[in-house]
């Protein structure tokens, strides 16, 4: 019964008043419930003192990827049909021009891709502002050496620190990085679950350096001029200062004899050790390069990549990304194909592990060097060592990626 003398009118009203009340109440309370989710780091955290946060959720800290297997990518043919929706949108240029995608093209085939979070190529772009992005390649057992290349390159650059990024090929090193608050993003077209792969010459160690090429050539297809430092890398100035401009590629040098000295027999001249870079093939090294997004530049990182997942046979026998470009560059020397600039850095200031510690160069010529790249040798253990006797492992950096 409604009480005498109220009309039917008002009391609809106010029940209908009085449902849509606990309706928006509920809604309201259940916004303030949802958890914020993480984002990535912001410029603001890349600075050279590392810091631990609080563990991150699984769930918020691995971006989520499409897995076909604990150690194999994508094949590269699948990756290409993944990239249809970019590649299409590619306006033809000539050999010397820069591959453009549109930015609505871009996103709208960011939509489909599994995986594609705020961790991948999005994360790219918000800190790669000049369309130039330094990446380091690291897994989980890789990530130590990883985290004191970091240090050694925020002690030495200048105005870039933003533009530099850890690239994780898993799960492990993802969350660890995250945990430092260093930038790190998870290639949404790579498909790759390798912690363990440290020895130099293994499958699981194959997959993750072919992967490189891949990743290097993801990023080529949207437009950015791309710097590749290997985790057994220590900078001793700023690699970034002054990157060659003309040269497709730039290549780090790869040989084992002293450049200052007579080659071996049969050997290839090596670069001089008197000009930032010399134009033409060397024997090179794929640990640290710079190379610009031109239409020949990624057709011959379609190729490196084509061949480093074939699994072929090889001269040397070793079946990596460095041995594969190699054979590409020295089959295609002097044919139509080889239609880019190839150059290869000053093997005496950016030096590998023969240049650096058998043959004491830059020291032995009176200079101070670029980078130091602690091959001709495995093992994170004996690169570690290395770098210790040599003053180049920063022990709190060590100390706060343990």
């Amino acid at each position: 019964m409604r009480p005498r003398g109220v009309p039917r009118a008002l009391i609809l009203v106010v029940v209908v008043t009085l449902l849509l009340l606990c309706f928006w109440a509920d809604r309201f309370s259940r916004a303030l419930q949802r958890p914020v989710v993480s984002r990535p780091a912001s410029d603001a955290s890349l600075n050279p003192v590392l810091h631990r946060e609080p563990a991150v959720q699984e769930a918020e800290a691995v971006p989520k990827v499409s897995r076909q297997s604990a150690d194999r990518r994508v094949e590269p043919d699948v990756v290409l049909r993944q990239e249809d929706a970019v590649k299409h949108e590619e306006h033809a240029v000539g050999d010397g021009e820069i591959a453009e995608v549109s930015q609505d093209s871009m996103e709208s085939a960011h939509k489909q891709q599994p995986g594609s979070t705020p961790e991948g190529f999005e994360f790219v772009a918000s800190i790669a502002r000049n369309k130039t992005i330094l990446i380091i390649p690291v897994n989980g057992g890789w990530h130590e050496l990883g985290v004191n290349l970091w240090c050694s390159l925020q002690k030495v650059t200048k105005g870039l620190r933003s533009e530099m990024t850890f690239l994780a090929f898993d799960d492990t090193a993802f969350r660890s990085l995250r945990r430092l608050s260093l930038p790190v993003y998870m290639d949404p077209l790579i498909s790759i679950q390798a912690e363990g792969a440290k020895e130099w010459g293994s499958a699981k160690f194959n997959s993750i350096v072919c992967s490189k090429l891949s990743a290097v050539l993801h990023l080529q297809r949207r437009g950015y001029t791309v710097v590749l430092v290997d985790a057994d890398v220590v900078a001793l100035a700023d690699p970034l200062a002054h990157l060659p401009d003309g040269p497709d590629v730039v290549w780090s040098w790869g040989g084992h004899y002293d450049p200052t000295g007579t080659p071996p027999a049969k050997s290839k001249r090596p670069p001089s050790c008197h000009e930032p870079f010399t134009l033409g093939r060397c024997y090179v090294n794929t640990g640290f390069y710079v190379v610009r997004p031109t239409a020949a530049a990624i057709a011959l990182f379609e190729r490196g990549e084509r061949e480093c997942f074939s699994g072929r046979p090889t001269v040397l026998g070793d079946k990596d990304d460095q041995t594969y470009m190699n054979e590409i560059l020295k089959a295609e020397e002097g044919t139509p194909k080889a239609n880019y600039q190839t150059a290869c850095f000053n093997p005496c200031t950016h030096t590998n592990g023969n240049t650096f510690f058998k043959y004491h160069l830059p020291e032995k010529l009176g200079g101070t060097g670029v980078t130091v790249h602690a091959n001709f040798m495995t093992g994170g253990a004996k690169k570690r060592g290395k770098f210790q006797a040599h003053g180049l492992w920063d022990v709190g950096c060590a100390a706060a990626a343990a």
